[in-house]
């Protein structure tokens, strides 16, 4: 996917391709798409916990394996993700194989505690005031991620103890991540009711409902919650009420398109936000720069959070006490810290630095498909769908769109690479401003609602083997999580902080309040 050389070969032309990705680039850092309201840059229709929300969704689709696993160059990465929105993200391979995630839960001596299985995430106490890290954990509030940090030589190094490594990408994402291993072990605790399971065998039962129950509610969490708020609403009827929705041909467990992984679900990135507040009254606000350099890779020395970190989630979800901080609208536009050359340095030297040059990248180097070419696939195999919508039937409405983008800012001079920007644009760069034109930038537009609702439906169509007694995984959501089962982040969120610890919401006397 790119710039087409001039002689109709339809190879590539590598040299126009980067200089049109450089110029998008600048235009992505500058331009605000020139919506009709004066609103400005936040989308109040979605809360800014939804922005990473997607994130850790997006892991728990996809993970592959690349070099670092030690596969040759060429080899086509491999999607470890067998079992896609089923909380493998969080969980991992279970605690046999992964025991530093996990810590034993028993009032059992030690010489009887061998064989006893892990059933509890290991969440570690909060730092003091100056990033003293508790010599007993829990004796403070158990509210971050596990964390190792240790000496080597004249630094300090660290790792988050944690499934899957990208969940501490930053403070927010590593912050939900403890908030979903602390419902983890809140349903455990209240499962067991204090009481020593009678057998290893029936501990390990206990940790297998569990982790279905709280499957089952994430997954109703992604149906019910985000998919409504994210994709245009057509679109979400359409995959709801169809028995056969699907446009594409995938084999077997390929969930993950490359048009939803290299384009439309990076539209992510125009939702964050240059600050946050966190907790407190008053309010304790982080920017963005600092949101992100905060984990334990990139600042070992302050990890574990202190409780200037640990979020109070009514400030990122709408939990009725406060309004909440909306999200970054859906348009061609990131904040600043996300064009940062010491985050996300320059790939190859003479090349922009930032997260747009590396997506526009991503989506050139990979099989994603030209946006009229998927138009016409979706018009040709569910004439319904396209239908409804004249963004999927018309390129002129989709050339128009980008072309009001483009001319909006003169000052970025797209010469003679204009035209082809608006007739074959870059994926990533189409979908949000299909966003900002057909739906205010509130939510993603027709065709970038149907990439994603392509693989989310599908994964949602799929589901493990029933575990333990033929069990439906509903059955231990509603004995655990009682009825109605939580459907949305704040049904969680309030079912959390109404069973959880009360010693994991105070510190010091000074309540540390979940929301």
């Amino acid at each position: 996917m790119g710039v087409e050389k001039a002689d109709g070969s339809g190879e590539i032309d590598e040299a126009r391709t980067k200089r049109l990705f450089a110029a998008l680039t600048k235009k992505i850092e500058r331009t605000r798409f020139p919506f009709a309201d004066n609103i400005g840059h936040i989308n109040p229709h979605i809360p800014a916990g939804y922005t990473y929300l997607a994130q850790f969704i997006a892991h728990d689709l996809t993970i592959n394996s690349g070099l670092d696993e030690g596969l040759e160059p060429d080899t086509k990465p491999i999607n470890l993700r067998s079992h896609p929105l089923h909380l493998d993200c969080l969980y991992g391979y279970g605690p046999s194989i992964e025991p530093a995630c996990y810590e034993l839960f028993t009032r059992r001596p030690l010489p009887q505690r061998i064989g006893w299985p892990r059933t509890r995430f290991r969440l570690d106490g909060m730092s003091d005031d100056n990033f003293m890290r508790p010599a007993d954990p829990a004796r403070h509030p158990r509210r971050d991620i596990g964390r190792l940090v240790e000496p080597r030589g004249a630094n300090t190094a660290g790792i988050a103890l944690i499934a899957d490594l990208r969940n501490d990408d930053n403070a927010v994402i590593s912050q939900l991540t403890a908030l979903l291993q602390l419902a983890h072990n809140t349903a455990m605790d209240k499962l067991e009711g204090g009481k020593d399971p009678a057998t290893p065998e029936a501990s390990f039962r206990n940790f297998s409902k569990v982790r279905s129950a709280l499957t089952c509610v994430y997954r109703q969490i992604i149906s019910q919650d985000l998919l409504p708020r994210l994709l245009n609403g057509e679109v979400v009827a359409h995959y709801e009420a169809n028995d056969s929705p699907f446009f594409d041909t995938r084999d077997g467990d390929d969930f993950v398109t490359p048009e939803f992984a290299h384009a439309a679900y990076r539209a992510g990135h125009a939702m964050v936000r240059e600050s946050y507040f966190f907790n407190s009254e008053p309010p304790v606000e982080h920017n963005l720069m600092d949101v992100l350099r905060r984990n334990s890779e990139r600042n070992p020395p302050k990890t574990p959070h202190n409780r200037d970190w640990i979020i109070a989630w009514s400030y990122f979800f709408d939990l009725g006490i406060r309004e909440a901080r909306a999200s970054g609208r859906l348009e061609p536009r990131f904040e600043t810290p996300l064009h940062d050359d010491t985050l996300f340095p320059a790939m190859e030297e003479n090349e922009p630095a930032g997260l747009a040059y590396r997506d526009l990248v991503r989506s050139a180097t990979t099989s994603v498909r030209k946006i009229d070419t998927l138009a016409e696939q979706i018009a040709y195999r569910q004439p319904e769908l396209a239908a409804a919508s004249p963004w999927i039937n018309s390129p002129a409405i989709r050339q128009e769109a980008m072309r009001r983008w483009i001319e909006a800012d003169t000052t970025v001079d797209l010469g003679e690479l204009k035209e082809e920007a608006i007739s074959n644009p870059p994926p990533m760069v189409y979908f949000l401003v299909e966003a900002a034109a057909a739906e205010d930038g509130f939510r993603l537009g027709p065709l970038g609602s149907v990439v994603l609702a392509e693989t989310f439906y599908r994964a949602l169509s799929h589901r493990r083997s029933v575990p333990f007694d033929e069990r439906e995984p509903r059955e231990d959501a509603e004995k655990i999580f009682g009825m109605p089962t939580p459907a949305s982040m704040p049904d969680l969120i309030r079912w959390v902080d109404e069973n959880m610890s009360l010693e994991d919401k105070t510190f010091l006397e000074a309540d540390i309040p979940l929301i």
